[in-house]
């Protein structure tokens, strides 16, 4: 007898449906379950033949990931921990001994008082959970958060009492339960830190600052007393569950809080910097040949939270809204870095007769000054305290061209910013990568991104080189950063060309849970802007304009290119489309898909690295910006939805079948003769954690019944099963924006279909379709 396998099969409408049933019937196949737009099924493999001959889409929900070599050392690059060795099983033994005794020393047992204690678990479910499962765990009290797991799809960090911990281990869902590990609590960063520490390094300081991550707000009370009551350890700041300490590095107070029940994760603070190490033409918005752009960014508001502006200087006097300080930060621009970066977003070319303007030079700027005289940044624990004050006077739209060095890593700065704008949907994060990039060893090193970067919902930038030449800046990478670009052929490489790259400095992907970061480019290198009145720039430096100009380069100056591109695309949606409050996934999936591919620097055989990770990849995301198709070329239509997490047309999987909640949508648009290449792109605002919460899937049937799937050419750490086994497209459930690009599109009707492949709770999304169709309606 054939083996059966265990498959979702998706359906929309009376045609699928009636294939499925057909071929159901025909092989004898089991039905487990029937969901809205969805049959779980124990089917035979000859069938799936079959059924993918007749386009019907699938997915493996219970199968295991198989290896690939699409991993780590792919990107050249390894735990970091395991290059020092402070991860092996020996050093870890010991860490969690010492944690033990240290917690048992330090604790107050009345503190622990509880005829119910609490306790932090990783708990595995043997599929995802559908709507019956959700509305059990809820009514117990259960709230389950992702725990990233490349090994496991439906892996979730929970906080139990011994009596939910009983009632969970009981449900036949129930896969594994396991405590969450002091390993798992500790980020890179933080073993090589405290390995250094206890092998007593010279030169380590005697206090460093750590941030101490609660399982839950409610109990950062029990860890503040529990950290007050040793005296070890100052309290610098706290905000959401978060808690930053200044601590001697060898203490055992970050031993005993490794192993506190109520802690859930520890960091090294890294103090942010400023990411600095014209743009109109590169990004599409003025060709020779074409009418110059209409929009402007009229009546929209951007903040910038920078190191303050000059608030005297031609090009912004009357484009300043509001100056604002936070904590021992400047409302003057004592550094030069916000007047510049304001200037690109903003600036409306007085002082150059026009000549030299931001991208969106008639929209207002809100600037609050986090640097002080000494140029440290002042950033509480909480960035959304930050958030909310540019939200509050008025801005949608916030740069931040800023951050600090974590290789990757979700740290609690990116929690903070995806927390704020799950709750604030309408505004829109641009915030810089990095400038972190090298090439150390003689090939572009991989997972330099920076936080809060790592963030899912902000909007990440890198930085291009820009397409054009100038007659007295002719530095290489060789020149400017030679400690990271020691070798040929990448030190010869200069920092401007007539060609876009990806800029050799830009921090790139991935994040520690396989993400795609940056998600666009835009020109960094070299760009003109303006200058605060009192910086000093001698004429002998490079970059050095005039008394009003000033050229910077870095992933800041990328930034805020998206920024004022965001306030275009505002701009555009309430003047073409009448369309007032657009959210910030709305925009994003705008910009991304209006983005394009540009060459790069890694090539076989010195790097094979791009060829096997596909495009999107992890030095350019999804492309440079290019805002020309939108607002410029003629016959390009924008058609768009738009659906808040909190509407009842968003989507939760495994609904249940005629009931109030759907797991799929569908759309059509009408692709006429010749027409332009089509993008699709989808973007939701995730729940904050680490790793993808509410898994949407896009996909769009060509006329010829072929099926695009969202990021189909991204291969990087993705089940192979679908291809080893059934030659299929496997699903990208680790980015919370998909994209379709099809270039010379057939003329006829195109499907478009959203599915809610694994939920947590209801998820809204949004939809840009660019192209020249027409008749786009839901079906």
């Amino acid at each position: 007898m054939e083996n059966l396998i265990r498959v979702e099969l998706r359906y929309m409408g009376d045609e699928e449906l009636k294939t499925i049933n057909e071929e159901i019937s025909l092989s004898g196949a089991t039905i487990i379950g029937q969901y809205d737009g969805m049959f779980e099924v124990d089917i035979p493999a000859s069938s799936l033949e079959i059924l993918k001959k007749k386009h019907i889409l699938m997915d493996f929900p219970y199968q295991q990931k198989l290896s690939t070599d699409n991993d780590a050392s792919l990107l050249g690059v390894s735990n970091p921990q395991a290059e020092t060795g402070v991860r092996e099983s020996e050093w870890m033994s010991v860490f969690k001994t010492k944690a033990r005794k240290a917690y048992s020393d330090w604790v107050d047992p009345s503190l622990e008082v509880s005829s119910d204690p609490e306790g932090l678990y990783i708990v595995t479910f043997n599929g995802p959970l559908n709507s019956v499962w959700r509305s059990a765990f809820r009514n117990h009290g259960l709230k389950f958060c992702t725990y990233f797991d490349s090994g496991n799809e439906y892996c979730y960090k929970v906080s139990l009492t011994e009596k939910q911990y009983q009632y969970l281990r009981a449900q036949e869902i129930t896969k594994t339960i396991g405590k969450y590990e002091i390993e798992r609590k500790i980020t890179d960063s933080l073993v090589k830190e405290l390995d250094q520490a206890s092998a007593g390094l010279k030169g380590m300081p005697s206090l460093k600052q750590f941030d101490i991550v609660v399982s839950e707000e409610k109990q950062i009370d029990k860890v503040t007393e529990l950290i007050k009551a040793t005296g070890e350890a100052t309290i610098v700041d706290s905000g959401l569950n978060i808690i930053r300490i200044e601590i001697n590095p060898g203490s055992s107070l970050i031993s005993a809080l490794a192993d506190s029940p109520y802690v859930s994760g520890m960091a090294v603070y890294e103090p942010p910097t400023l990411f600095c190490d014209v743009s109109r033409k590169v990004i599409g918005l003025e060709y020779p040949d074409t009418h110059t752009s209409a929009f402007y960014g009229a009546e929209e508001t951007v903040a910038v939270i920078d190191s303050g502006i000059d608030q005297h200087h031609p090009d912004l006097q009357h484009r300043i809204k509001t100056s604002l300080q936070y904590g021992m930060g400047s409302v003057e621009d004592q550094h030069g870095h916000g007047t510049h970066v304001a200037g690109i977003i903003c600036g409306d070319g007085t002082a150059s007769g026009g000549k030299i303007t931001g991208i969106a030079p008639k929209a207002a700027v809100v600037t609050i000054g986090i640097v002080n005289s000494s140029g440290q940044l002042d950033l509480p624990v909480d960035i959304g305290k930050l958030l909310k004050i540019a939200a509050d006077q008025g801005a949608k739209i916030i740069n931040l061209s800023l951050g600090w060095k974590v290789n990757g890593e979700y740290q609690f700065g990116s929690f903070s910013v995806d927390k704020f704008i799950y709750e604030n949907p309408e505004i829109l994060l641009v915030v810089a990568a990095g400038n972190e990039g090298n090439a150390v060893n003689g090939r572009l090193a991989y997972k330099t991104v920076g936080a809060p970067a790592t963030a899912k919902n902000a909007l990440t930038v890198g930085s291009c080189s820009g397409r054009r030449t100038h007659p007295v800046i002719n530095q290489t990478w060789g020149d400017l950063r030679p400690a990271s670009f020691p070798v040929p052929p990448l030190n010869t490489m200069k920092l401007i060309s007539d060609i876009d790259h990806p800029s050799l400095g830009s921090s790139t992907g991935p994040t520690d849970f396989d993400s795609i970061k940056p998600e666009v480019l835009a020109p960094g290198a070299y760009i003109l802007s303006a200058k605060a009145g009192n910086v000093v720039i001698a004429a002998t430096n490079s970059e050095f304009y005039d008394e009003h100009y000033t050229f910077k380069t870095g992933t800041s100056m990328a930034t805020p290119v998206v920024s004022g591109m965001a306030a275009l695309i505002r701009e555009y949606l309430r003047k073409v489309h009448h369309y007032n409050n657009p959210s910030s996934s709305l925009i994003k999936a705008i910009i991304i898909g209006n983005s394009r591919q540009i060459d790069s620097y890694r090539h076989a055989p010195e790097d094979p690295s791009l060829e096997k990770i596909g495009f999107p990849d992890f030095d350019q995301g999804f492309g440079l910006v290019d805002m020309n198709r939108l607002l410029n070329e003629q016959n390009i239509q924008l058609q768009f939805v738009d659906i808040l997490n909190t509407e009842a047309t968003a989507l939760v999987s495994r609904a249940e079948l005629g009931g109030p909640l759907k797991s799929v949508r569908e759309y059509v648009i009408d692709l006429a003769e010749a027409s332009a290449d089509l993008s699709v792109t989808l973007c939701w605002i995730d729940p904050p954690a680490k790793g993808i919460q509410n898994n949407l899937q896009l996909s769009v049937k060509l006329p010829d019944n072929e099926w695009r799937l969202g990021n189909m050419e991204h291969n990087y750490k993705k089940d192979p099963l679908f291809d080893t086994l059934f030659d299929l497209k496997p699903l990208d459930k680790n980015n919370n924006t998909e994209k379709v690009w099809i270039k010379d599109p057939l003329p006829g009707k195109y499907l478009i279909r959203i599915t809610a492949q694994n939920t947590l709770s209801k998820q809204g999304y949004s939809l840009a379709v660019l192209g020249n169709g027409t008749g786009f309606t839901e079906r």
